[in-house]
């Protein structure tokens, strides 16, 4: 594999899940859950907005646009009640804010950067040079802040992060990665819209919670936002000089 190659994989990788992840969890410690989902509902818009201000970027129509910001709207109403019922002052907090914002600007920028280096090489390929390099800097952390010593291993936990490792990291990875190569990254990115509609069906379905109105509603529109933006048509981006580079489609 060419050095410049391996070089940019490591880049998007610690972008996807060093950056992004341990921004994450840094914030989660500052707001409620509820809060953070939404602000990192904000992926799809900054794609978007870096898309629109790049050269040649996949700039999404008017029909996009309003699917991306109705998504928005749905993610509001669908996490209304745990942000309702969550403490002001940690919902307002600056400082945990920020971080988020910090947190989704990174996958966004790994987005944008993952589709426009072109890749070539396997799927499976670029997805393990990502997750090693986001394992070595996240071990980095984790041991420079004693993190380790802080922890409490028991069965739920373990089982936990093996099952994040599998599902979340390599196999959500792969699939994020695998489309990137063939689908407009502001179409992808829309999969923020997703997740938490997705996490409070298995709620409903494992937990036998019940879902408020307002959540009803949130999925309803997320959902319709996601299939605006998904049958929206984006501006192809320009022929790259390489002739031998995948040249993407204008859909």
């Amino acid at each position: 594999m060419p050095r410049r190659t391996a070089w940019q994989l490591v880049l998007v990788g610690v972008l996807f899940m060093s950056a992004n992840a341990i921004l994450l969890v840094w914030a989660e410690t500052k707001v409620a859950s509820g809060y953070a989902s939404l602000v990192i509902a904000m992926i799809p818009i900054l794609v978007a907005l870096i898309e629109t201000a790049l050269p040649g970027g996949e700039t999404l129509n008017l029909r996009g646009w309003l699917g991306t910001l109705l998504g928005a709207v749905g993610m509001f109403a669908l996490l209304w009640p745990s942000l309702h019922g969550s403490s002001g002052e940690r919902s307002g907090d600056i400082a945990g804010f920020v971080i988020l914002v910090l947190a989704a600007l990174a996958f966004a920028v790994g987005s944008v950067l993952s589709r426009r280096f072109r890749f070539r090489v396997d799927t499976f390929a670029a997805t393990t040079w990502q997750i090693g390099a986001a394992s070595v800097v996240n071990l980095t952390v984790a041991v420079a802040g004693g993190n380790f010593r802080a922890a409490q291993w028991t069965r739920t936990g373990v089982l936990s992060v093996l099952y994040l490792a599998v599902f979340g990291s390599v196999v959500g990875l792969t699939a994020y990665v695998y489309l990137l190569k063939h689908v407009p990254v502001t179409k992808v990115s829309t999969y923020a819209f997703v997740n938490p509609v997705i996490a409070v069906l298995i709620g409903v379905a494992i937990f036998h919670e019940r879902l408020a109105p307002a959540e009803l509603l949130g999925m309803v529109v997320s959902l319709a936002a996601v299939a605006t933006v998904i049958l929206s048509r984006t501006k192809a981006v320009a022929v790259p000089t390489d002739a031998t580079q995948e040249v993407p489609i204008e859909e």
